[in-house]
């Protein structure tokens, strides 16, 4: 199952003035709207990269753990949004729907690789109920603030509220405007690739 939005991020990763100033901007009348253009970027951005930008906390379902091609458990299991901050809590669902957190002393989180790993001395514990009986909470994100993230991913929302700035006119297949190439040359390097 995909995980679901506990907490939101509390900024987003440029600032109004920011793009006030590199959209040329000296005015107030459109600071809502630019506003609303930065959330709709950011989750774009966000959408393309396959990661969260600002510190958030995802609940995250399953109905089992995750299996080697063995059938055997495997011993990681990597979480479907990055990057990885840390993990809350791991809850193991009873028939009766009553949680029990699973000790933080039998798994440690690799944040350079988006992973929880179970350690050697202890298996996935058995969820009760079925489906949907382990829920993980974690944080994704680069950070808390603005400046943790990467100036090329900020710079890459910074032209895409530009370009949707620009392109406000009503969509029709005559106005329409590809997003700009160097938007997501900007982003490329930072892209989750998933591997088949």
């Amino acid at each position: 199952m995909n995980p679901v939005l506990l907490t939101g991020p509390l900024v987003e990763p440029v600032s109004l003035s920011d793009v006030k100033s590199h959209v040329r901007i000296d005015h107030v009348d459109d600071d809502d709207y630019l506003s609303h253009l930065i959330a709709a970027a950011r989750r774009y951005v966000e959408e393309y990269l396959g990661l969260a930008l600002i510190k958030r906390t995802y609940g995250w379902q399953l109905s089992r753990w995750p299996a080697r091609k063995s059938n055997s458990p495997a011993r990681s299991l990597d979480v479907p949004i990055g990057p990885l901050m840390g993990v809350d809590n791991i809850y193991l669902y009873d028939e009766a729907g009553n949680p029990t957190i699973w000790n933080n002393d039998n798994y440690y989180v690799a944040k350079s690789l988006d992973q929880i790993f179970r350690k050697e001395t202890t298996s996935w514990p058995q969820p009760l109920r079925f489906p949907e009986g382990i829920e993980i909470h974690y944080q994704a994100g680069f950070g808390e603030n603005p400046s943790d993230i990467p100036s090329v991913i900020r710079q890459a929302i910074t032209q895409l509220v530009s370009h949707f700035y620009e392109s406000r006119l009503p969509v029709t297949d005559a106005a329409l405007k590809p997003i700009p190439f160097g938007v997501t040359e900007l982003l490329s390097p930072y892209r989750k690739r998933r591997l088949v």
